[in-house]
């Protein structure tokens, strides 16, 4: 089993290193750009040539005179990267168009990282100049877009030298292309699709494990959501998303300085949760000073992101990563090896992880070739690491199950067999006592014996004498009655330690049925947290399933616009579900730890049942069904406007989904003149018949039958009606209505004539008895 693991893991690897080794593209024999009408993009790189400014004097008019053109070097790389240096580079391409037409284009640099970037065209006998890099505001750019565009415009037959010169303090690559506008218009679409399905599973995965760590109190869990949101959020600035978010004065140093802060951090999170995953302190002290070290080191540099010098940063990133990674394949490696089953989920996402951040790195120092794969080997390295360490971490739980399970069976018999013993020892104990009490009774018998027999001795004696032996015989009748008195009393004796014996086998018989009653609870509270967590995770399960199903699917075809906008929102519509399943499931905890705060203050009711009918329209409409509403002016009560729309909202929510399409919901409120159907003693509220408020929402649905009646506000309850749109349920929502109403001092009950009759909902809360109307 272990070998077959390691034959996947190394053709898994073997393959991720041929895919990122593949040589750019060589050189065209053409060295300038000809529009032919069918390209819709051309890699400016293999058609440029390139030149090294090492003072950053250089102007454009020097560059572009004779005494330079023959300094320029020839381009061999779509994209060209010279690793760190503090030196401007200055590139030359030249663009012939042999359209009949104007063209309109796009120069893109996709490095989010360059400080400056200046492209310079002939105006005439002047050079007309575009600038763009980090050190401008957002505002400030040619075309305000997360990349760094400039738009090209050529004549009819027209022939362009450009000359673009680049300026950097970190890692340099001049990844330049040549893109006809509505091309990348298109290309810029698809990458906002693939970037959004990113960060759609990071949210899910990051949501899914946060669930699982406020269900088991696991701090693994807790650590590894951290790691995820961090690196996120680092990948959602590298990606150019929040630069124009920032402040113009510092929105510079905030994106480039923000990132290592986010990164470093991430790592040290990283570096924590391998140590809990793997438990390193306890299955390898050694390597686990090691990365106790690089923990440390990683949370000086994110400390000092803010003041550090810039390049002492970017070197960072690679000097601490590389190690940091050798020590984390190490450790799985290791674990593997000792049989532990998560570590091999982890080696394999941990490893596709690494092998991206060690390609980014290498990029980094120009040791490896820009491409698509080596420019975006941290996102696709991330999202696979993220799907199998949840995989990994779901693993966790069926093994913590199991040897939960073993323990308790294991700490039942020790119980058993400790119940066994001190009855055993009982026992023997009463026995001996028994023994003790009879050797003392037989002894008593034959002390008897030996008098009797001295009392004939002594009545032979006296035969000749009568009036001597009617003497002795009176005194032997005397001795008789005493000897009947203390037998009566041994008698007495043996009755009460008998009642004792009896009394102490009944005090051990019901400390045996408490055992009994106690183990019963625990086994039912066990059983109550595993249905919990069986249902959450089913309940999860299925919207994780269609958010994996759905990604595979954009991956596979993303060309098809329409097909990927519409999984998106399928994505969309499965996060949502999983969002509210857990905020149902805090809500019911936060209400039965009676921890929820309740706000209270004077609200209109009439008014909040519109804005929960407005919220709810879009909903019936989709299903061709009318919301018929006759609500009463002036209802004013006391309430939490939140948590009591949240009621409204369900009960609505709910007449929808269970009624057929076209039908209509009728809502009604006024003021109460009685206590309803259902007599006011057996509810055992205090409300009085002239100062309540009566809600009700009536469907032309399902209906309920008795036995839904019975357990209709019960929690994870399948009634026998079903939603006639294939809506999903979480089982909670009626329990948490019938809370919140009973915290306002309300009640709410249901009533229906039958299956297939409808059904009519009624919440009954007190009215402010300043607005009680005479």
């Amino acid at each position: 089993m272990t070998g077959h693991f390691w034959h996947r893991f190394f053709l898994l690897l073997a393959f991720v290193c041929m895919t990122v080794s593949i040589p750019a593209t060589s050189a065209q024999s053409n060295h300038s750009i000809v529009l032919d009408g069918k390209q819709t993009f051309y890699a400016v790189g293999l058609y440029m040539d390139f030149l090294e400014d090492r003072t950053k004097l250089l102007t454009i008019d020097s560059i572009a005179s004779e005494a330079y053109h023959g300094q320029f070097q020839r381009s061999t790389s779509e994209a060209i990267n010279f690793g760190y240096s503090s030196s401007a580079y200055w590139v030359r391409f030249t663009i012939q168009s042999t359209s009949e037409h104007e063209d309109s284009w796009y120069l893109e640099s996709k490095n989010y990282n360059i400080k400056r970037i200046d492209v310079f065209m002939r105006d005439g006998s002047d050079w007309l100049v575009k600038s763009g890099g980090l050190s401008l505001p957002f505002s400030e750019r040619v075309v305000q877009h997360r990349y760094f565009l400039f738009p090209i415009v050529l004549q009819p037959n027209d022939r362009k030298t450009f000359y673009v010169r680049f300026e950097s303090d970190g890692n340099l690559t001049i990844p330049l292309k040549l893109w006809r506008t509505d091309a990348f218009i298109a290309k810029d679409r698809k990458e906002i699709y693939v970037l959004g399905l990113y960060f759609g599973i990071a949210i899910a995965l990051i949501l899914y494990n946060l669930f699982l760590f406020l269900t088991l109190r696991d701090t693994t869990y807790s650590i590894y959501v951290l790691f995820n949101t961090l690196y996120a959020s680092a990948i959602f600035i590298f990606n150019g998303f929040a630069y124009e978010f920032f402040p113009t004065d510092i929105a510079e140093y905030c994106s480039r300085r923000l990132i290592f802060f986010l990164y470093h951090f991430s790592i040290v999170f990283a570096i924590w949760f391998i140590r809990s995953f793997l438990e390193t302190p306890r299955h390898v002290p050694r390597l686990d000073k090691v990365l106790l070290t690089l923990l440390v080191c990683f949370s000086s540099v994110a400390l000092g992101a803010f003041f550090l010098d810039y390049g002492i940063l970017s070197r960072s990133v690679n000097f601490l990563t590389l190690p940091t990674a050798l020590v984390a394949l190490t450790v799985g490696v290791i674990r593997v090896r000792q049989g532990n089953r998560p570590a091999r989920y982890f080696l394999i996402g941990w490893t596709v992880y690494l092998v991206g951040a060690m390609l980014f790195q290498l990029h980094g120092f120009g040791a490896v070739p820009s491409h698509f794969i080596t420019e975006q080997s941290y996102q696709i390295g991330s999202a696979l690491e993220m799907i199998l360490l949840s995989l990994a971490l779901g693993d966790r739980i069926n093994l913590l199950q199991r040897e939960k399970e073993a323990a308790e069976a294991e700490a039942l018999q020790a119980e058993i067999y400790q119940l066994k013993n001190v009855e055993l020892a009982g026992s023997l104990a009463e026995t001996e006592r028994q023994k003790k009490f009879a050797e003392q009774a037989l002894a008593e018998i034959e002390l008897q014996r030996q008098i009797s027999e001295e009392a004939l001795r002594e009545s032979e004696m006296q035969k000749q004498f009568a009036q001597e032996m009617s003497d002795a015989l009176a005194k032997s009748l005397q001795a008789a009655e005493v000897q009947k008195s203390e037998a009566e009393l041994q008698r007495q004796i043996a009755q009460e330690m008998s009642a004792a014996l009896a009394e102490s086998l009944y005090n051990v018989e019901n400390q045996k049925d408490e055992i009994e009653r106690q183990r019963a609870a625990a086994e039912q509270a066990n059983a109550l947290k595993t249905e919990l967590l069986a249902i959450a995770a089913h309940d999860l399960k299925n919207p994780l399933q269609s958010i994996l199903g759905f990604a595979y699917l954009i991956r596979e075809k993303p060309d098809d616009v329409n097909a990927v906008a519409q999984r998106a929102e399928t994505i969309e519509r499965s996060s949502k579900r999983m969002v509210k399943l857990i905020n149902d499931l805090l809500e019911d905890a936060a209400l039965q730890a009676g921890k929820l705060l309740i706000q209270k203050s004077a609200v209109d009711v009439a008014a909040l049942l519109s804005v929960a009918i407005e919220h709810n329209r879009a909903q019936a409409e989709q299903k061709s069904q009318c919301i018929d509403a006759r609500l009463e002016p002036n209802l004013i009560a006391e309430l939490d406007a939140d948590r009591m729309r949240e009621v409204f909202d369900n009960l609505i929510s709910n007449a929808i989904k269970y009624s057929p399409t076209g039908k209509t919901i009728y809502v009604e409120a006024q003021q109460h003149t009685g206590m309803g159907r259902q007599e006011a003693e057996t509810t055992n509220t205090p409300l009085s018949p002239d100062s309540s408020i009566l809600i009700s929402i009536r469907d032309e649905g399902q209906g309920l039958t008795d036995d839904d009646k019975k357990k209709l506000f019960g929690k994870f309850q399948r009634l026998s009606a079903r939603p006639t749109g294939g809506e999903s349920s979480t089982g909670l929502g009626l329990s948490i209505v019938k809370q919140l109403v009973e915290l306002h001092g309300g009640r709410v009950w249901a009533e229906s004539e039958g299956k297939g009759k409808g059904s009519t909902f009624f919440v009954e809360l007190p009215m402010l008895h300043r607005f009680i109307q005479d």
